[in-house]
């Protein structure tokens, strides 16, 4: 267990990892995941990184392993379930965790976060790019 300001969760808890950008099973371990979202949506908690993104599913190979195994439409249906991940999760409204890091900018809040469109590839620049690629 870990205590991060009086407050215990397990390391478990956070997957913050490319866990599907490479090898021949990345469609297999994102369907586990999201099976394990679906069971424990408490529990699990899944953030949107720069490997959900169209240009990084192309480049590592997770479009072709779609593609390949059942059909582009197959695809567009994951890019589009990317888009739904979110940006941000707080745990016990104290632990701010991003796929990321942190912002260019001064007093971020998250009400600004809350007000990003996220249903699309990420920007160059600005606060969706610093939580998903920094």
């Amino acid at each position: 267990m870990l205590t991060v300001g009086g407050i215990y969760f397990a390391l478990k808890n956070i997957i913050k990892k490319v866990l599907f950008k490479r090898g021949s099973f990345s469609v297999e371990v994102i369907v586990s995941l999201i099976a394990w979202k679906v069971c424990l949506p408490n529990h699990m908690h899944l953030t949107r990184g720069n490997h959900e993104t169209k240009n990084m599913n192309k480049l590592y190979g997770f479009e072709g392993e779609i593609i390949k195994k059942y059909s582009s439409e197959i695809y567009d249906i994951f890019a589009e379930l990317f888009w739904h991940l979110p940006l941000v999760y707080v745990l016990k409204k104290k632990v701010f965790v991003t796929h990321g890091g942190l912002f260019e900018q001064d007093n971020v809040k998250l009400d600004d976060i809350r007000k990003l469109n996220r249903y699309m590839e990420p920007p160059e620049k600005g606060l969706m790019c610093g939580m998903i690629y920094f």
